[in-house]
């Protein structure tokens, strides 16, 4: 008895009430609020988990040129599906006869 805080029969009193009703809106909040702690713990876990492993990963010569390499490579991928997407227009234009562009141009002109 003597450990117990100052304010720990009010802290008893919320605690019983939840306890007693687990179904009321104050223990449904803290049950969230509890899970959400939890959650947050957990990324912040593994995040420094994974800064920790990427320190290693970069600490050598080899491990940054071999980045460099896969970067250049997702980005010259990247790159390409972009160029063949904004002329994807123009390749399916040149299969058109005149004909067909001249009634696309005029549709456009009205």
């Amino acid at each position: 008895d003597e450990t117990e805080e100052p304010n720990g029969a009010e802290g008893d009193a919320d605690a019983s009430a939840a306890a007693i009703n687990p179904n009321s809106k104050k223990a449904k909040l803290q049950e969230r609020l509890l899970k959400l702690k939890m959650k947050m713990n957990q990324s912040r876990q593994l995040n420094k988990k994974e800064v920790l492993s990427e320190g290693e990963r970069f600490g050598s010569k080899e491990a940054q040129i071999q980045y460099r390499k896969q970067t250049s490579k997702q980005d010259k991928f990247r790159k390409e599906q972009e160029f063949n997407q904004v002329h994807a227009k123009s390749k399916i234009s040149a299969d058109l006869s005149k004909q067909q562009k001249k009634a696309m141009m005029q549709s456009g002109d009205e």
